[in-house]
């Protein structure tokens, strides 16, 4: 996923970036998938602040092949 305009503002001067905590920001499936370091990813935008949020595309593809398997046992 990625955010080139501001759904807000409508700007385009957007930065990349990640949130930041003690142990980093992470989404965390209830399928308790490992998660060894912040697989979101952050949009800011650079005129008027708002931001976006996003998972890691490759996470989301683990936690839908582990449902997959789950609700085929």
């Amino acid at each position: 996923m990625n955010m080139n305009t501001c759904p807000k503002c409508h700007r385009t001067d957007i930065d990349r970036g990640k949130l930041m905590s003690a142990g980093g920001i992470a989404y965390k499936s209830d399928l308790h998938l490992v998660v060894l370091e912040s697989n979101c990813r952050a949009y800011a935008c650079l005129d008027c602040g708002y931001t976006e949020n996003y998972v890691d595309p490759e996470y989301l593809r683990k936690v839908r092949e582990k449902r997959l398997r789950h609700q085929q046992s």
